[in-house]
């Protein structure tokens, strides 16, 4: 077996053994090639780091970190959000995922990257806990129905997982101009290159954008047992004083004719307060978070305090 860095340009012939061996291990279909050359090259931050390993001239497992920046107060950090995590079922419980983590590693350091942060699933957590990542209990899920009647007729549908809706392309507006805000906490930087690769490049799923003077917002759409759900991505507020949830709300309801809205997000994003103040309710969610400093110039403090949306951790 043979471990090693993907070159976009030298190593495309395995792109369809990748796409096999995720899907096998991941039990969803398969992706497409250009599905895979979006995702890791064309991130406008710059190219994904794979760590690979092939077995007889095929990739049978990957580790994958996407380039993202941060903000913290004025200043920029660099980062990478953990993009593809897959071992082929044949080679599992071979230390092969220890090896692509620590493959991984070394190139993501050579790239002056200062954070790493993950969302993986409850069986990988463990795995990056014992290379020495750190726990990060933050992310929670805020929801309200339609009407009064919606959420305990829908009570067990809400247990039921979120299916995004197909792809609206040719329906939904990209953003025009766009000026993202900061905050003194750590927060992802946003922009109009990365809204428009990260949407409206290769969309995956039905979206719908705001754009207005007083907030920037994208929700996708899709269901949750019997209920439709409109999962709010991201808001991005330019004019504090004037921003009203309800507005909002009322928005993506006239677009997406929604059952429950949701706003997956972390305990320090300052919609926490909106959300209790507008009685949505607060449940349960899977969503884990672990994350790894690569040198002094944030804290943990810093990364404990991030303020996180939905957009740093839905499937791409």
């Amino acid at each position: 077996m043979r471990y090693f860095i993907f070159d976009f340009n030298k190593d495309s012939s395995m792109v369809e053994s990748f796409l096999h061996s995720a899907s096998l291990a991941h039990n969803q279909p398969a992706k497409t090639k250009d599905w895979f050359f979006w995702k890791f090259r064309d991130n406008p931050f710059g190219e994904a780091v794979l760590a690979c390993v092939e077995n007889e001239g095929q990739i049978v497992g990957c580790v994958a970190y996407g380039m993202q920046y941060f903000t913290l107060g004025k200043r920029f950090v660099k980062g990478a959000i953990s993009f593809e995590t897959f071992v082929h079922p044949n080679f599992q419980g071979q230390g092969v995922f220890s090896k692509l983590l620590n493959l991984a590693e070394v190139n993501i350091n050579k790239l002056n990257i200062e954070l790493l942060l993950n969302f993986p699933n409850s069986n990988s957590l463990k795995g990056f806990l014992n290379k020495g990542w750190k726990d990060l209990n933050v992310i929670e899920y805020w929801i309200q129905g339609r009407s009064l009647v919606t959420i305990p007729f829908g009570f067990l549908d809400l247990k039921k997982g979120f299916h995004p809706n197909p792809s609206n392309f040719e329906e939904v507006r990209n953003p025009k101009i766009f000026k993202a805000t900061f905050n003194e906490r750590l927060q992802s930087l946003m922009t109009i290159e990365y809204l428009n690769w990260r949407f409206f490049t290769f969309p995956n799923a039905e979206y719908y954008y705001i754009e207005n003077d007083i907030y920037d917002a994208i929700c996708r759409v899709g269901t949750r047992g019997k209920l439709k759900e409109a999962q709010v991505l991201f808001v991005n507020i330019k004019k504090p004083k004037e921003f009203k949830l309800i507005d909002l709300q009322n928005e993506f309801q006239k677009q997406s004719n929604y059952d429950v809205i949701s706003f997956p997000i972390s305990k320090t994003n300052s919609l926490r307060k909106k959300l209790k103040n507008n009685l949505f309710i607060k449940v349960p969610n899977n969503t884990n978070v672990c994350f790894k400093i690569l040198n002094d110039s944030i804290t943990k403090e810093d990364v404990h305090q991030v303020s996180l949306n939905a957009i740093n951790f839905h499937t791409y």
